[in-house]
């Protein structure tokens, strides 16, 4: 699948780890994948972002599900109570590998749980999975 032009999504990954954020970064360049991409470092700075007037949010939230101040699953059960929010489509990124933080994301509305380190592959699947999905109204 073609990526979209640059205009067309803009991303906000929330990502604790520097390293993890370049290679995430990396990981897009090298497949072609030119979003904008706005990174914040822990759940408390994505909240404010998020919230904050004016309303800041990309079209879609990449989420580390371990983060300090506010993890990701707090930060999910957040945005689900401010309408605003409530829709934003959320791609949770972990290196967990317990069923239960998958089953809680979703339960949270996470729409794609993916595993770390994400390559342009997983994460152009994700998309797609994402645009499969129907929105509810606004």
């Amino acid at each position: 699948m073609p990526a979209p032009a640059s205009d067309s999504l803009r991303l906000l990954l929330v990502e604790d780890d520097p390293g993890h954020a370049h290679l995430f970064l990396r990981a897009l360049r090298r497949g072609g994948i030119d979003y904008p991409v706005v990174v914040l470092g822990d759940g408390e700075e994505a909240l404010a972002f998020l919230t904050g007037e004016p309303r800041r949010a990309g079209d879609l939230l990449v989420l580390d599900l371990h983060l300090p101040r506010l993890d990701g699953k707090a930060l999910l059960a957040r945005l689900r109570e401010d309408p605003r929010l409530a829709d934003l489509p959320v791609i949770v990124t972990t290196t967990s590998l317990d069923p239960a933080d998958e089953e809680l994301c979703h339960a949270l509305g996470c729409r794609v749980f993916v595993e770390k380190p994400i390559d342009p592959v997983a994460f152009e699947e994700a998309l797609a999975r994402l645009a499969e999905e129907p929105r509810s109204a606004e």
